[in-house]
């Protein structure tokens, strides 16, 4: 839902409406801010190459595939209380952006594994604007980060501990064996 729908405001008077076209029209002729870059392409593409290394626990995949699950279908996950309140949930994409996030997130904590709270710190940017509020919703106030927020805490993180890398997920499946 549009934030701004819930605003109503009247048009600007004719004057009003000739001097914000203007202004707009004066900005557009205006030559371009000259920006520094603070890195090169190369160096984006190796911080990206980086940070897909950062191991992300299967547990933890799972976690976020749950996260998404409840947005589509809350009543499959236990949320009857907020079924009527999502007219569209998130898509297989916000699944995809926790877990990259994830990593993201943990390699700027210094660490090559993502741990839970890099993805709940980060679920509300990533789900909030996945997610279509139903006019129900709305007409109660409410906002997706309540919504997201009813769904994390049904549905808790990983309690188990995760494992840093991929050879140690491996290892302890081995173990088990």
């Amino acid at each position: 839902a549009n934030r701004l729908l819930r605003r109503v405001r009247d048009y600007a008077d004719v004057k009003g409406d000739g001097r914000i076209t203007l202004d707009i029209a004066q900005r557009a002729l205006a030559p371009p801010e000259q920006v520094a870059a603070v890195a090169s392409t190369a160096q984006l593409a190796a911080l990206q190459r980086e940070c897909r290394r950062v191991y992300v626990d299967p547990a933890l995949i799972q976690y976020a595939v749950r996260l998404v699950a409840a947005t589509r279908a809350p009543r499959q996950q236990g949320l009857q209380d907020i079924a009527g309140h999502i007219a569209c949930g998130a898509s297989p994409r916000a699944t995809i952006a926790l877990a990259e996030g994830a990593q993201a997130l943990a390699m700027l904590r210094g660490r090559g594994y993502a741990l839970p709270e890099d993805m709940l710190d980060l679920a509300h940017d990533v789900l909030r604007h996945r997610i279509a509020l139903s006019y129900e919703a709305l007409a109660e106030g409410l906002d997706a980060d309540a919504l997201i927020q009813r769904i994390m805490g049904h549905l808790p993180a990983p309690a188990r501990v995760l494992h840093h890398s991929a050879e140690e997920a491996a290892d302890a499946e081995a173990r088990r064996a």
